[in-house]
């Protein structure tokens, strides 16, 4: 299992959005932005690569 750790920019944007739902949307829909981003995190913690073979170059400080 790998750690995924969301940088300072990464986690404001994710505030931004979740406000912007729960203001649009209500709380209902806020709370399941935030759950399915948790779900999403803890696919990549136990799959990180994932998606990887996709991509022509992976940098080096990503490549486990």
């Amino acid at each position: 299992m790998h750690n995924i750790e969301l940088s300072p920019a990464a986690n404001s944007i994710l505030e931004d959005y979740a406000i912007r739902c729960l203001t649009d949307n209500g709380e209902e829909c806020a709370l399941l932005f935030l759950d399915a981003f948790d779900d999403k995190v803890s696919y990549l913690e136990n799959s990180p690569p994932i998606g990887c073979p996709r991509l022509k170059r992976v940098p080096l400080k990503y490549r486990f």
